[in-house]
Order: structure tokens, then C-alpha cells, then sequence
């Protein structure tokens, strides 16, 4: 039976983490202040993402709201034009080499990401609009407890 209250995102998301494998490791440093550097195991391949938590969302104890946070994160990359355009979008300094070599590393490894989604295109399962707002299943992530 499931308990998510008509979300089919969370359903979706859950789904994903469990036919993945999904591991999530925040580690103790960072490339770049005011950020995560974590690393996402999908199917015993670990992959790094740079994460901003504006919204201090790794304090809830929802590892799939942990794992929404990752998967925007690498939807952003996919989506950016270059690295100048990545850096200005996410607001980070177009300046520092760490962020230019993270970047074009994930522009790499990216495509190998997307094979792991159904549709070969990273999927946060959730809208822009609803993370923005706390709405909808973002908000019944941020509400909830998963691990």
C-alpha cells in the first residue's frame, strides 16, 4: 500500500532510489563556500555532485528529499549551454579553477548519469515551481522522514 497522499512523484522518486541502489554521502568538505559536495551511489557507481541547500534541506531526515536536491543539481548541468552560463545561473564565480574542473567532469560523466533514468534524461521528479514553493510533494518531503 502507499501512504504518499497522491503524489506520483514521490511514488516515482521512490522507485527510482530503490531500483538504483541509491546511496547518498555528504562529505566534509566542499569545492566552494555555501555548498554540499556529495557523493550519489546509483548502482554501486558513485558519481559527485555539488550542491547548493539554500532551503537547508540535508537537515530533514528524507533521503529522498537528499537525493531530489542531487538530481536538480545534475539537471542544472545538463541543461547549461557552458560552463560561464552554469556559473552565472547558479551564481557561483566564473573565476575558480575548482569549479571549472568540476564542471567539465560532470560534463562528461553526465551522459553516463543518464542512463540510469528511463527516458536516457536526469529526472528530479519534482517541478521547479513546488521546490520554489514548498509545495505539493516537495513539501510532503520536507515533512517527512525517509531513509
Amino acid at each position: 500500500m502507499n501512504n504518499d497522499p497522491a503524489y506520483p512523484e514521490v511514488a516515482a522518486l521512490k522507485l527510482f532510489y530503490r531500483s538504483q541502489t541509491v546511496q547518498i554521502i555528504r562529505l566534509d568538505h566542499s569545492l566552494i563556500e555555501d555548498t554540499l559536495y556529495c557523493h550519489i551511489t546509483l548502482k554501486g557507481i558513485d558519481y559527485p555532485v555539488l550542491i547548493q541547500d539554500e532551503y537547508q534541506d540535508f537537515k530533514c531526515p528524507n533521503t529522498l528529499l537528499h537525493l531530489v536536491l542531487a538530481l536538480r543539481e545534475w539537471e542544472f548541468l545538463e541543461e547549461s549551454a557552458d560552463y560561464l552560463v552554469w556559473c552565472r545561473e547558479q551564481g557561483y564565480p566564473g573565476n575558480r579553477e575548482v569549479l571549472r574542473r568540476y564542471y567539465q567532469d560532470m560534463v562528461k560523466v553526465l551522459p553516463k548519469i543518464a542512463t540510469h533514468f528511463k527516458r536516457g534524461k536526469i529526472d528530479s521528479f519534482v517541478t521547479d515551481l513546488d521546490f520554489q514553493l514548498d509545495a505539493g510533494a516537495v513539501h510532503y518531503l520536507r515533512n517527512t522522514t525517509f531513509s
